[in-house]
């Protein structure tokens, strides 16, 4: 994140090979981030002569254009961007990745940069069901409920297909108490994507609320079966196993978690299996 040093170098690699035509793309990303938006806007429109094409440097000057308060041009930007869907499965990547480091982190920054990044998303494709359904897992874990909702219920208004949606909403439904509801989506997500282990691993969790035990250790069976080297199904089913008087079956879950590297299963091998 040392723009300004970058385009040091990059004005350097200009001066000594001006032919480096993709150096002007790597500069033009800089200045926008030194919100120096003019100098990115000439660099970008530089190089987009030679390359129309590259849906990465069109990202960046519509957002050059934006911020330079050249709205009609950055709306022309975003609604090129359109033929090229790839761009969007990128920054849905990168919100993913910033909402894991928010996870691991607790820093409710990274939640918001990645807020900001759904709303590009919507600047190209107003219509995107997967930047609703993302945002509102992300207001969800800002705390904000009622509007996690309001754009988990429009991304699926949006793609009634869009299973993840679903599964969000489920869990929503599931950290309110609204059990019937979140069952009803878990179902409508699994019948979407049979292979979703997470949200197998979720219903089964509301199975256990619900004291359905048979059913949950069924899910957390089939969570295992879609993704085999899922830890925390092993363990949870390892403690209904031991909750039904099958205690083999437990310690057989606990010592494959622990392979797994789950800690707390060692912890309930170590405590219940050792004479096993």
């Amino acid at each position: 994140n040392k723009n300004q040093e970058a385009i040091k170098d990059f004005s350097k690699v200009i001066e000594l090979a001006p032919k480096r035509n993709e150096v002007y793309k790597q500069r033009g990303i800089a200045y926008y981030y030194t919100n120096q938006f003019a100098n990115a806007i000439n660099d970008l429109n530089f190089y987009l002569k030679l390359y129309p094409t590259d849906y990465t440097a069109l990202y960046y000057r519509g957002l050059s254009f934006e911020k330079n308060n050249q709205q009609d041009k950055a709306n022309n930007d975003f609604e090129t961007l359109k033929k090229y869907p790839q761009i969007i499965d990128n920054i849905l990547k990168t919100i993913t990745r910033l909402e894991i480091i928010g996870d691991q982190t607790g820093q409710i920054s990274y939640y918001q940069q990645a807020i900001d990044l759904t709303n590009d998303i919507l600047k190209i494709d107003n219509n995107n069901s997967k930047a609703y359904s993302r945002m509102g897992v992300i207001y969800g874990k800002l705390g904000d409920i009622r509007k996690a909702f309001n754009l988990l219920n429009k991304a699926i208004i949006l793609d009634s297909s869009n299973y993840q949606a679903f599964a969000d909403r489920g869990y929503a439904y599931f950290i309110t108490d609204n059990y019937n509801k979140a069952l009803a989506d878990y179902n409508k997500a699994i019948e979407l994507n049979p292979n979703d282990f997470v949200t197998y691993y979720n219903r089964a969790l509301l199975y256990e609320k619900i004291n359905e035990t048979e059913l949950a250790i069924n899910d957390y069976s089939l969570s295992i079966k879609a993704k085999p080297q899922y830890a925390a199904a092993y363990f949870r089913r390892g403690l209904l196993f031991f909750k039904t008087g099958q205690k083999q079956n437990a310690c057989n879950d606990w010592q494959t978690a622990t392979n797994l590297n789950f800690q707390q299963a060692k912890q309930y091998l170590l405590k219940y299996c050792q004479n096993d």
